[in-house]
């Protein structure tokens, strides 16, 4: 057994790291399973062989998006308990809100301009468009 500074300081990184912060929203934990091969041998009969799987869990890239959503719900609710003083953050997320659609607006009317351009710029690389509208018909 270790001693109580140390046991100390390992239960408190297991129990804080990752698990309150916002980095698990990014990344999942999947289960793999490590195969391990045992053989048993005996003089009179065959060899046996013998395989465990040992089941761990990895960290893997990914959004965790059940994590984001959860966070997000217990942010709501603790800003609606500090009733007048959470107030201006939720005014601050419904102005962020507002920009976003604004942004979200202005893209949806300017892609398709985009698009045309980048078309167009492909219809005048061609050497031959004529052939091409040819083959269209075909």
């Amino acid at each position: 057994m270790g001693n109580y500074s140390t046991d100390y300081k390992m239960d408190t990184h297991n129990m804080s790291d990752g698990n309150v912060t916002l980095e698990k929203c990014f990344s999942q934990v999947e289960t793999r399973r490590k195969c391990t091969f045992t053989i048993m041998c005996c003089n009179l009969d065959p060899v046996s062989t013998l395989v465990l799987q040992i089941p761990f869990g990895t960290e893997i890239e990914g959004m965790n998006i059940l994590g984001l959503v959860l966070f997000a719900l217990v942010l709501g609710v603790a800003l609606k308990k500090l009733g007048s003083e959470g107030e201006e953050l939720i005014r601050l997320f419904n102005a962020f809100n507002e920009v976003t659609m604004v942004l979200v607006s202005w893209i949806m009317w300017y892609v398709p301009v985009g698009i045309m351009f980048l078309v167009g710029s492909k219809i005048v690389e061609m050497k031959d468009i004529i052939m091409l509208v040819t083959k269209l018909g075909k």
